[in-house]
């Protein structure tokens, strides 16, 4: 019996010290500081420890911060969160508790920068009125649509940062350098946000998806019936145009058996903008007709064999090689005993043919100059070129400046080279694009001036013709609205606008005018051309055979020699 109650003392003392015995708190560690430099998931990445191997549960909180975000397997070691739209510091705190309800936390900050921050705010959707693009801002990537109303093609997808860059915003990897890009100024540059991207956009749609020859007719006929915003100036009536070039596609024929069909349907346009890019040659559709043209060295009859041989960039003035000598020539007599000087580089040589700048003096003391192309010329090219250009004709009555037969290149060439005529910075032109997708914002562009460099402010005598094209009726219209420059010759080629690049389900790029450029006074000149003030003949077969410059002959006489 007395053993029995000692057995009995025992297992009571040994009952009793387990019930003192205390299990070890856990042990919460939130990690370190993070302060991410590249858009994604921002991970949460926790640790909890027990001696006892009695953890119970752990937990994520959101402990401050300027947006609350919304934690997600917050009830895991490992948690995330998405990007938040708010830059600053965001606390979380991690707990575990263990099966005796001890517990144990700790905080991790997060540090969320501007850019990251103005990343997120961007992800959705957003339109661009006027230009047929939709952008899908995903995070760290943009797809952007081109998409009329039935029909949607994946355009481009690029790296958030390229394509803010490509909207004109400075997006530096050097963070002082980077530029804030809020809603109002997406708003600025003509990009409005939207709730989703139109129900037809679907991202697997990229160019080459489709070579369904009636899939690309339609899409071609909308894009230009949706886009172009000038089908009524043009004369053009373009429902006519699908009735009758429709019935002629099969939906089962290749691409390349399409494409002559398309570039007769554009042809009714009569817009040099219009255009297919086919194996990486330019096949102009519409371009209008002139009297220089009537001397084509090609004939543009567009038919399959025929196709690919449509390359106006051959023969920069478009004619006949006989008729471009007589032309030339004809130009050169009017130059005193020294002749006109030249100046090119090997891009326009390559690509043109023919010298980007000729000058030099009549015998009557006036000044020649022609510019042959408005591209190609960097702007320490134009620096260099023109200083030493109006050095050698600063002693000069006049100017008789010839852009006849230029087709143009750059706008910013060409506003480069206006800068040396103007005396200060000033706006120009204005423009803007109006169409079945909407209306953009009307953007002022200016001429900017660097007073540094020389001017020629002497009386200017602006010769145009039917073939003075694209920028160089840029380069019209800016120089038009100084004081000094009469206009003179005939109306430019009316393709001011920029070109819409579309490209169809089948992978081929068209052009498209989209644009309305109107001088300061409203007056709009697509299609029509911008009218001179003094009209004259820019050409004819007579006047050159003979070595005569009607144009130049007139603005001599309007200058007193």
């Amino acid at each position: 019996m007395e053993k029995k109650l000692v057995t009995f003392a025992l297992t009571m003392a040994v009952l009793s010290g387990c019930n003192a015995l205390k299990l070890h708190k856990p042990d919460a560690d939130a990690g370190k500081d993070q302060a991410p430099v590249e858009f994604g998931q921002i991970r949460l990445s926790g640790i909890a420890k027990d001696k006892d191997n009695n953890i119970k549960s752990t937990r994520w909180t959101q402990v401050s911060g300027p947006q609350t975000v919304t934690i997600k397997d917050d009830d895991q070691n490992n948690a995330w969160f998405e990007m938040p739209k708010f830059a600053g510091d965001y606390v979380f705190k991690f707990e575990v508790k263990d099966k005796a309800n001890q517990s144990d936390s700790d905080e991790v900050k997060i540090t969320i920068n501007e850019k990251l921050a103005n990343q997120a705010n961007m992800v959705g959707a957003w339109h661009m009125p006027g230009y047929g693009r939709w952008a899908h801002f995903l995070g760290k990537d943009v797809v952007e649509y081109i998409a009329t109303s039935e029909h949607c093609v994946a355009r481009i997808r690029a790296s958030y940062a390229t394509y803010m860059q490509r909207l004109g915003f400075n997006f530096d990897n050097i963070e002082a350098d980077w530029e804030v890009v809020d809603e109002l100024a997406m708003n600025r540059v003509g990009v409005y946000r939207k709730s989703n991207v139109p129900t037809q956009c679907d991202p697997t749609n990229e160019p080459g998806y489709s070579n369904d020859a009636q899939l690309n007719f339609d899409f071609v006929w909308q894009s230009v019936d949706e886009f172009q915003g000038h089908l009524a100036k043009r004369g053009v009536d373009w429902q006519s145009q699908y009735e009758l070039f429709s019935p002629q596609i099969n939906a089962q024929d290749s691409i390349e058996k399409t494409l002559p069909i398309v570039a007769q349907m554009l042809s009714a346009l009569n817009d040099f903008h219009s255009f297919i890019l086919f194996d990486n040659v330019i096949v102009e559709t519409g371009r209008k007709f002139s009297k220089l043209r009537s001397y084509l060295d090609t004939k543009h009859d567009i038919s399959l064999p025929q196709l690919r041989e449509q390359i106006d960039v051959l023969n920069p003035l478009h004619i006949d090689s006989s008729i471009e000598t007589l032309y030339n020539r004809a130009i050169e007599n009017y130059a005193d005993e020294n002749g006109l000087k030249s100046y090119t580089n090997e891009s326009a040589m390559e690509a043109a043919g023919r010298a980007l700048l000729k000058w030099g003096k009549t015998p009557s003391n006036m000044g020649l100059l022609i510019i042959n192309q408005m591209d190609y010329l960097s702007n320490e090219e134009i620096d260099k070129q023109f200083s030493l250009i109006f050095e050698d004709l600063k002693q000069t009555d006049g100017l008789i400046l010839d852009i006849r037969t230029n087709p143009g290149g750059s706008d910013d060439v060409a506003l480069s080279i206006a800068g040396r005529f103007f005396d200060k910075t000033q706006v120009a032109f204005k423009k803007y694009a109006k169409n079945a997708d909407g209306q953009s914002p009307t953007k002022e562009i200016s001429v900017v001036v660097d007073e540094s460099n020389s001017r020629y402010s002497k009386p200017v005598y602006l010769i145009t013709s039917e073939d003075t094209i694209s920028a160089a009726e840029v380069f019209t219209l800016a120089m038009r609205s100084l004081p000094n420059v009469i206009h003179i010759g005939e109306p430019t080629q009316g393709a001011l606008s920029d070109v819409l690049p579309v490209v169809m389900p089948a992978g081929i790029m068209f052009g498209v005018s989209n644009e309305t450029y109107v001088d300061l006074d409203g007056n709009e000149f697509e299609a029509s051309g911008v009218p001179p003030k003094v009209v004259v003949s820019t050409f004819s077969l007579d006047a050159i055979t003979q070595g005569r410059v009607l144009s130049y002959e007139q603005a001599l006489q309007l200058a007193g020699k």
